[in-house]
This record gives C-alpha cells, sequence and structure tokens, in this order.
C-alpha cells in the first residue's frame, strides 16, 4: 500500500510505495483523469451543438481545461519516474524474523517447515525496495483538490458510451478507491503538520465552495512563493505554516467564504472557523516578513499588468522573470526538501 510522509523541512509531501504500488496509482489517475476529461469535452461540444456555448466561448473552455488536464498528468509523470527508479529508492524493514515466530513459540515445528521459514526470512532480509517522489504542498495542494473535484463528477451507464478508449464502471470505481486513498493520506500528512483542526477546516472549508481554483500558472506561483519565504526565513516553521494555511485557503472559490446570509448553522460554523484560520495565517505573514500575502485575486491583477508591460503574451521566460520579481530568485537544483 501507498503511503505519503512529509519531506524533511516540510517543503512538501513524498509518495512512498513499491513498484506495483506506484504503478497501480499512476494508472488510475490516469485512466480517470481520460475518463472525466473524455466526458467534459463531450458535454462542451453539446453545448456548442445546442448554441449554448458560442464557438469562441467553446474555444477557451477546451483550451483551459485541455491545459489543466496536462498539468494533472503531470503527477502521473512523476510517479511513473518514481517506480522507474528515476526519483528515490528506499528499503523498508518487512519484519521476516517475525514469519513463523508465534507458532515457535506455542509448539514445536518440523524440521522442514522450519527451513521453509528460514528460507523465507533470508528472503527478505534486505526489506522491500520502495520507491518514492516528492511534491511541492502547493503543488500536491492543486492536485488533491482537482482530484477531489472530479471524483465528484456524476457519470452513469452513457458516461462510458463512445469513450476513447476501453473503461467500465467497476474500473472506475476500483481506480476512484485508489486516487481517493491517496487524497486521504495527504489530508492526514496535512493534518500531521498543521495540526488536524487546521487541516480539518481546510477540507471542510473546500466541500462547501463551489469549486477548486483551477489556474496552473497559481500553483506554479504558489509553490514558489511558499520555497522561497520559506527559504528567507530558515527554519521558521510558523511562518512556513501561515503560507501554507493561506495557500490553501487561496486554491479553492472563496465566494462561499465571504456569504454573509448563510442560513446552516453548521456552514456558518465552518466558514467561521475557516475565516479565522485564514485571518491569522496573514497576520503571521505580515509580522514576520512585513509583507503582505498576494492572494488570488492580488496575483492575477499583478500577472495582468506584468504580462502588458513586457509584450503582451505570457511566455514562460516571461513568466520566470515575473515569480523571480515577485517572490525572489532560487536555486531549484539544490532544494533541500
Amino acid at each position: 500500500m501507498i503511503k505519503i510522509d512529509n519531506t524533511p523541512n516540510n517543503l512538501g509531501i513524498s509518495i512512498h510505495g513499491d513498484y506495483q504500488d506506484l504503478s497501480e496509482l499512476r494508472d488510475a489517475i490516469f485512466r480517470y483523469l481520460d475518463f472525466y476529461f473524455d466526458n467534459h469535452f463531450a458535454e462542451l461540444k453539446s453545448l456548442l451543438d445546442d448554441g449554448i456555448l458560442s464557438k469562441s466561448a467553446y474555444d477557451s473552455y477546451l483550451r483551459d481545461d485541455g491545459d489543466r488536464h496536462e498539468f494533472l498528468l503531470a503527477l502521473c509523470y512523476d510517479i511513473r519516474h518514481a517506480y522507474q527508479g528515476a526519483r528515490d529508492v528506499e528499503f523498508v524493514e518487512n519484519n521476516t524474523e517475525s514469519i513463523g515466530l508465534s507458532m515457535e513459540c506455542i509448539y514445536e515445528i518440523p524440521a522442514e517447515t522450519r527451513r521453509e521459514f528460514n528460507n523465507q526470512r533470508k528472503k527478505g532480509a534486505s526489506g522491500n525496495l520502495y520507491f518514492s517522489v516528492p511534491v511541492l504542498y502547493p503543488l500536491m495542494e492543486f492536485y488533491v483538490r482537482q482530484l477531489t473535484d472530479i471524483l465528484d463528477y456524476y457519470y452513469g451507464p452513457s458516461s462510458f458510451e463512445n469513450l476513447s478508449f476501453d473503461y467500465d464502471e467497476l474500473q472506475a470505481e476500483h481506480d476512484q478507491a485508489l486516487i481517493q486513498l491517496m487524497i486521504s493520506l495527504y489530508n492526514k500528512s496535512l493534518g500531521d503538520y498543521l495540526g488536524n483542526g487546521a487541516a480539518r477546516n481546510i477540507a471542510r472549508c473546500f466541500d462547501i465552495t463551489e469549486y477548486p481554483i483551477s489556474s496552473e500558472i497559481f500553483a506554479e506561483a504558489m509553490s514558489h512563493c511558499y520555497v522561497t519565504k520559506s527559504a528567507r526565513f530558515p527554519r521558521n516553521e510558523e511562518l512556513k505554516k501561515a503560507l501554507l494555511t493561506a495557500i490553501c485557503y487561496n486554491m479553492m472559490s472563496s465566494d462561499e467564504l465571504y456569504d454573509d446570509e448563510v442560513e446552516s448553522p453548521r456552514i456558518a460554523a465552518i466558514i467561521k472557523n475557516g475565516l479565522a484560520d485564514y485571518t491569522a495565517a496573514l497576520e503571521t505573514i505580515r509580522n514576520i516578513t512585513g509583507e503582505e500575502f498576494a492572494n488570488y485575486d492580488n496575483f492575477s491583477a499583478r500577472l495582468h499588468d506584468y504580462v502588458a508591460s513586457h509584450g503582451g503574451v505570457l511566455y514562460e521566460n516571461v513568466f520566470d522573470d515575473f515569480l523571480d520579481e515577485e517572490y525572489g530568485p532560487y536555486d531549484w537544483d539544490n532544494m533541500e526538501w
């Protein structure tokens, strides 16, 4: 089974598993994304054909959602390279010395059985071979919230018709279970770092918001922000936790969080707790860095102005320069996870 741990310096999480664990997880994410986006693009085409969407709106959705699909596949790419041995490798204790131990404590076992136990112990003496891949916290937060939203997609028998590949409901349920396991393990790691209450408030606020923020460039920018500010204030876990909290709340649509006319006492309590955590995080960032945290709207406005003053097109080098100017440069090749 896969496991997810925080990295030593809490810049992200690390996904661990043996070859089969990670191969199955990668395949599950890959298949389910193809299934979801095949249906999603078909729905967009239907809206275009019915005259509900204009051609320009259809093309815009197609481009943006195609980019989102490709960005999410980056997680599959990293997981695949992990189980191919191109990331981190470790040996995990498998307690082979305990094979048959309880039997030997109760009664004397036959010599042939004892030899078999010893052979099995020798085979696993070096431990299980596990692979792992680290993922920056802001990127994993983006992946997880996007995948959570995608898993909520309602499908029926017709959803499996006219797909570009063979897929059925049993396979979909299998893939959902593996993806949900990864999401649950991530949420547990987030709670281990921020505290269970803080992580629970983030998850509950996400559940009541309409949609997650789907901007890949915002996820990349928040990763740059998280790493560079952590480097400027080394070993300041208070700041790092505040940054991560603020980033998590900016990965969800915020209209519901500022709704003053919520009728449900339960939802009102969730919003109150979430806003309290978010406000406290912003204050911590301000007090330690002397800077304001740029939320999603502020980030978008700053990026728009920067691009307009640098040729008007968001080329990769323009975006990289913007990140360096906004958050400071960083030596990514020597990052200490």
